[in-house]
């Protein structure tokens, strides 16, 4: 049985003849776009239940941001091989809230064509109530991997 999450209707600027939404509000989450072009992602279910990595990804995409989301995977033994930079450098970057939750924050401008962002949960599957407080990010060059691997329940990266 599928769920329904209300969102709130995305607010929208125009942005080289299309439209494109500056702010997407759904239960799980908040994507915001900012005055510099930096998009900033907050997860706002502490627990994670409701995070759906999919729609993540699809609302990144439609604020400009090449990414791709994972949950991370307890049978995904692969770590990423593709050549890519796991450095933020100015094109992301992770901040700890008051409360300790990380908000991830991009410049979508900053990525080069045919890189993406990788954004992984690691905890969304071992730990959910947890996986709100774990986010890893990092560009990649080519084909984004199949998976990525869950971290432990109860670790602490």
């Amino acid at each position: 049985m599928a769920t329904h999450h209300p969102t709130s209707p995305a607010r929208a600027v125009q942005k080289g003849g299309s439209w494109q939404p500056q702010k997407i509000t759904t239960a799980a989450y908040t994507l915001q776009r900012e005055d510099d072009g930096r998009v900033r992602v907050a997860i706002s279910d502490p627990a994670g239940k409701l995070l759906d990595t999919g729609r993540l990804q699809r609302d990144l995409n439609r604020l400009g941001v090449p990414a791709v989301v994972y949950a991370g995977d307890p049978r995904c033994t692969d770590t990423p091989t593709s050549p890519g930079d796991h450095s933020s450098n100015k094109t992301w970057d992770i901040e700890l809230t008051k409360g300790g939750k990380p908000v991830l924050s991009v410049r979508p401008d900053r990525i080069p064509a045919g890189q993406h962002l990788l954004v992984a949960f690691p905890l969304l599957r071992t730990d959910p109530d947890r996986a709100a407080y774990a986010i890893t990010a990092g560009r990649i060059d080519g084909t984004p991997p199949a998976c990525v691997p869950a971290w432990p329940k109860g670790s602490a990266k």
